[in-house]
Parts: structure tokens; C-alpha cells; sequence
């Protein structure tokens, strides 16, 4: 009785091997390379024509040309990123993706931070009107 005892209490005890879940994103630009990765990895499980493997193929050109951009402090068009996310999104609202792979699409898709954008300095006062008044 007080060998089992002490095994339970050495089990509770000891600390569990249960791997962590992998880190998430930080910022935008690493939630882009998520989903960069998970829509590359979908698209060879998934059923797609043509057409929608070009579309996709090109989306994902545009993210990880973003992702680099933004590795090598270089300034990347915003509205080719908004565009490849959109078509990333059409597409995935087909059936040619599997349900876990779209969940995991979507969930990064849901996580990207948009980008605001940056607030205008408050323009500077006039001085008031000078005013000229007549000679007498």
C-alpha cells in the first residue's frame, strides 16, 4: 500500500512529456509565411483545375515575395498582398480543399493582423489672417 503510494506520488510528481504546440506567429508577416506554407502544403493534397493551381501558384508567389520584401526591410506593395489573401480566400470556398486544410487556412487567414494605415500628423495652424486696416 505504501509502495503504491509513493509510485502515484512520483507520477504526479514528475514533469509530463507532453510536447508543447509549436510557437505561433508574432506578427503579420510571419502569420503570412504560415499561411504561405499551409496553402502550399493543401495545394498538393487538394483536387484543383488548372486554372485554380495558376491562381493559387501565383498567390503564393506574391506571399513569400512579401515575406522576403519585409526580411530584407524592403517595402512591398500592400494591395498585391490584400489581393493574394482575397484569392486565397475565393478559392478555399470551393470544395477542392480537404476540411482540415481549410480549417487551418481559414484559422490564418483569421490571424493575420491588417495593416492600419499609419495616422497623418495633424496639419499645422495657419497664422490668422493679417488685417489691413486703411490709413488716415
Amino acid at each position: 500500500m505504501i509502495k503504491a503510494a509513493a509510485v502515484l506520488l512520483l507520477l504526479s510528481c514528475a514533469p509530463s512529456r507532453a510536447q508543447d504546440p509549436a510557437p505561433q506567429p508574432k506578427n503579420r508577416y510571419q502569420w503570412i509565411a504560415k499561411l504561405r506554407s499551409d496553402v502550399t502544403s493543401a495545394m498538393t493534397r487538394a483536387s484543383l483545375s488548372k486554372k485554380q493551381t495558376q491562381s493559387l501558384g501565383k498567390s503564393v508567389e506574391t506571399l513569400r515575395l512579401a515575406v522576403e520584401a519585409h526580411a530584407n526591410k524592403i517595402k512591398f506593395n500592400e494591395g498585391e498582398i490584400t489581393k493574394a489573401l482575397g484569392n486565397i480566400q475565393k478559392e478555399l470556398s470551393g470544395s477542392a480543399f480537404g476540411p482540415e486544410d481549410r480549417d487551418a487556412i481559414r484559422h490564418d487567414l483569421a490571424n493575420i493582423p491588417r495593416k492600419e494605415p499609419k495616422a497623418r500628423p495633424p496639419r499645422p495652424m495657419r497664422p490668422p489672417p493679417r488685417i489691413i486696416r486703411p490709413r488716415r
